[in-house]
């Protein structure tokens, strides 16, 4: 594929990217996406040969983005596991690791309409897709650094605590409007989106030391089990 054909390439999945975030995948016209490229159908057709390529290769793009920018986190999470060294403080600072990371890439306003197509997938996925592996392995590595932490090896409650860690994430991309009414600003401002980065990862640090830390003393007296 030469550059011209690379940049048509780009140009039509950039626009699918973004359409498919603000619409949808049911609600975005292949015309839309060429329109919205400044491309042809004939280009379209040679490149993806249909709209459903064109969602697949741009979900794809978003989770090896995703990916690549949790994988020194997760390398080391994973490595100490091997070792048998997650426990106490290693798991909680290998843990607040990878949620500060989660951080930075929801609150990065380049990922902004990845992380929205991601979020899309994962509440509703596309038959051809499926709930993205890549973000379903972070959650499992939290749930295993929390229950490290604690020194409790039932599950449950450490996978709903890591789904609900990357849900709340989302919900601050996902829903810009209802986050603006409740604060009184414009929540992709510069400012207050830093502000908002700042916040939100205090909230989730405090809240879930807290939450650990009392699941810990739980097992300690025997009353673990939930």
């Amino acid at each position: 594929m030469n550059s011209k054909e690379m940049n048509t390439y780009d140009r039509i999945l950039n626009a699918g990217v973004r359409l498919f975030a603000q619409k949808g995948f049911a609600a975005t016209r292949t015309r839309e996406i060429v329109n919205e490229a400044g491309a042809s159908l004939s280009s379209l057709q040679q490149h993806f040969g249909s709209k459903e390529k064109i969602y697949i290769d741009a979900v794809n793009r978003a989770m090896t983005k995703y990916a690549e920018r949790m994988a020194p986190e997760m390398k080391t999470a994973q490595r100490l596991e091997e070792l048998g060294m997650l426990h106490g403080t290693t798991a909680w600072d290998t843990l607040c690791k990878i949620i500060s990371k989660h951080c930075d890439w929801v609150f990065d306003p380049e990922e902004k309409e990845a992380i929205v197509l991601m979020n899309r997938e994962m509440l509703d996925p596309h038959p051809l897709m499926g709930v993205p592996e890549e973000s379903i392995e972070v959650m499992n590595m939290m749930a295993r650094l929390a229950q490290a932490y604690v020194g409790n090896t039932d599950s449950l409650w450490a996978k709903l605590m890591a789904h609900n860690i990357i849900m709340t994430l989302f919900g601050v991309v996902n829903y810009p409007q209802v986050v603006g009414d409740i604060i009184g600003e414009n929540p992709e401002a510069e400012d207050t989106r830093e502000k908002l980065h700042l916040i939100l990862q205090d909230y989730l640090m405090t809240s879930i030391k807290a939450y650990l830390d009392q699941r810990k003393n739980d097992s300690v007296i025997g009353d673990g089990s939930l």
